[in-house]
């Protein structure tokens, strides 16, 4: 320590730094002890970085998972679980990044989830498929009578023709404008202003937004359609992204055996839109998998369903990933073993807890109520609300085949919220504790399953 009162702290788990002259009891971001933090100055910067680098990837001497005395994950700044986590959420997010299905990353993302499931798994199955791909190329722009604005592009449109699409903007929906070609009687594309952190965000359009090539601006640059559209004054706007047909992406499942008669599958998907590296959307959370898979393999299986741990591909593009895993299992007849489907989507953009439950699924309620009400939590605050499934994500394709599912999402934190489908999204960005608190409940719960 140094012999002055230091102004800042950085923990040496998560790199959160910490302005005060006594560093905090526990870390806010990965609920690792006071002990755990260094002080942080302009000369201790390097170092800094050093021991933030071991955390994340764990290395160095210091990186030893520690385990309770009961022989599960510890709590500790190097637990496996957390060690886990942030090893398989830097590999997706920090050194792979940006991971667009039937992409080379896309490929390395599944060799990674492959290796990391094989270390704990007997058996890892990985599931090749083929789907119309999309490449956003050079992403687009407007043209609003001289003024050229870049835009961001609605995942899987179609493009424009060479020339753009010429016409008159006029509202549609909240910030959402048509593009009218004249003498046509409906919109030619969409553009629309949304925002993220830093800039326009990426939002899902479904059909029939999503049927149309549509733009993306930030907020502020919403302002110019707005004013566009008052004026009536012509505007021309130009994509062209590329399909590709027969893309190849995976879905890679690591299995427990348990009971044959009796399937539990727990899912994530791993890819991200195009232009995010997406730590919190989706890969802590699909980091979880692995983690929550050493756990269960640690602990006795006497009685406990075979559990599937599947990593899906291609979410981001229509729930590729997760439809063909679901119509191989429906045409190969083993749907109904499924006992149950839990799907982790996003598990770190807040400290409420949101599950989605099917009427199938409710008998589950009860004992996921239990095991959040007996965690250690350091983020979640201990409440459990009941939402409706929702249809932009993979539990959404198992629900769809009768599957009995629930569907785990976090809420509440509007600035990590504000991280989703931007570049912003980086491993940096991720609120450790949530992570781990994800993985205790949700470890708690299949733990229950037995």
């Amino acid at each position: 320590m140094a012999d002055e009162p230091a102004r800042a702290w950085i923990c040496t788990a998560c790199g959160y730094v910490h302005d005060g002259d006594e560093p905090p009891d526990t870390c806010p971001m990965c609920a690792v002890p006071k002990d755990c933090f260094v002080p942080h100055t302009d000369e201790a910067e390097e170092e800094d970085e050093i021991l933030l680098d071991d955390a994340l990837l764990g290395g160095g001497e210091e990186s030893a998972p520690s385990v309770d005395p009961d022989g599960r994950p510890g709590r500790g700044p190097m637990s496996q679980t957390l060690e886990t986590l942030q090893r398989v959420t830097a590999g997706l997010a920090r050194d792979i990044g940006m991971r667009r299905a039937g992409s080379d990353a896309d490929r390395r993302a599944a060799d990674l989830l492959e290796q990391e499931l094989g270390a704990v798994c007997p058996e890892v199955v990985r599931h090749e498929y083929r789907f119309l791909g999309w490449d956003p190329a050079n992403e687009g722009q407007l043209d609003l009578g001289g003024q050229v604005l870049g835009t961001r592009l609605g995942i899987a449109c179609p493009p424009t023709p060479a020339e753009g699409l010429t016409g008159v903007l006029r509202p549609v929906g909240p910030s959402v404008y048509g593009l009218w070609e004249p003498g046509r009687v409906g919109p030619a594309a969409h553009l629309m202003a949304y925002q993220g952190e830093g800039g326009a965000a990426i939002p899902l359009l479904w059909h029939p937004v999503g049927a149309l090539p549509a733009g993306i601006v930030s907020a502020a640059e919403g302002a110019f359609l707005a004013d566009a559209a008052r004026s009536g004054e012509t505007v021309t706007f130009t994509c062209r992204p590329r399909l590709e047909p027969a893309a190849t992406s995976w879905n890679v499942e690591g299995i427990l055996p348990g009971d044959p008669r009796r399937h539990v599958i727990v899912a994530a998907h791993y890819d991200t839109v195009y232009a995010s590296p997406g730590a919190n959307d989706n890969a802590a959370s699909c980091a979880c998998l692995p983690a929550l898979a050493a756990r269960l393999a640690a602990s006795p299986g006497a009685g406990r369903p075979t559990l599937h741990f599947l990593a899906t591909g291609a979410e981001e593009i229509d729930l590729q990933g997760a439809r063909c895993y679901v119509r191989d299992l429906v045409w190969e007849g083993r749907a109904a073993d499924v006992q149950l489907c839990l799907n982790f989507d996003s598990l770190t953009w807040g400290n409420g807890l949101k599950i989605g439950a099917c009427a199938r699924a409710e008998p589950y309620l009860p004992l996921l109520a239990e095991a959040l009400g007996e965690s250690e939590l350091s983020q979640y605050d201990g409440d459990l609300e009941r939402v409706a499934l929702g249809q932009g994500v993979d539990s959404a394709v198992f629900h769809a085949a009768d599957v009995p599912t629930l569907n785990a999402n976090t809420a509440g934190d509007a600035g990590t919220v504000a991280l989703w489908h931007t570049p912003q999204d980086t491993v940096d960005r991720v609120p450790w504790g949530r992570a781990v608190d994800g993985a205790e409940v949700f470890g708690r719960f299949l733990e229950r399953l037995q």
